[in-house]
């Protein structure tokens, strides 16, 4: 009886680690990666809200990858987006996590990492954190000098 619980016990427990939504967990990776000491974040609490994709958020989102105009390949997949887009979901990524700040004290903060959810994978197209909005043509600049978070593929898809 003991191992019946032991085993339903684990099995629970990795169930639970196993649920969570990626999203949520590469926002939380990006708090990690942007502190000077990831040591210091606390997570205190991580929620998502998600809303039906509109189709001026793609097309905004695409003009600020391609300033220059876009490709006609992009504006066919554009086309194919709004094309199905009832089907999509913007979502929102909130993390409340406390750090140090400059003195040693501790510094509560949210960051906001926002997805485009094309049902088979979720994309990063934005990320608010410490005052500083980084839209998906600036990811680049942020991962730079540091590393970018393992749940996200060279694309800023998640995985």
């Amino acid at each position: 009886m003991k191992r019946v619980f032991l085993v339903l016990s684990a099995a629970t427990i990795l169930s639970g680690c196993l649920g969570r939504d990626q999203a949520e967990v590469v926002c939380e990776d990006i708090v990690r990666v942007v502190d000077v000491d990831p040591k210091n974040i606390t997570i205190n609490k991580t929620s998502s809200l998600s809303s039906r994709l509109e189709e001026e958020s793609i097309t905004r989102h695409y003009a600020s990858v391609f300033p220059g105009g876009l490709p006609e390949s992009t504006k066919r997949v554009i086309a194919d987006r709004v094309e199905n887009i009832h089907q999509y979901k913007d979502v929102f990524v909130q993390v409340d996590y406390t750090t140090k700040n400059a003195m040693g004290g501790p510094l509560r903060d949210t960051a906001l990492c926002r997805y485009f959810d094309w049902g088979k994978e979720k994309q990063l197209v934005s990320i608010t954190i410490f005052n500083k909005d980084y839209g998906y043509d600036r990811f680049f600049d942020v991962f730079l000098a540091r590393d970018r978070p393992k749940g996200l593929d060279s694309l800023y898809r998640v995985k």
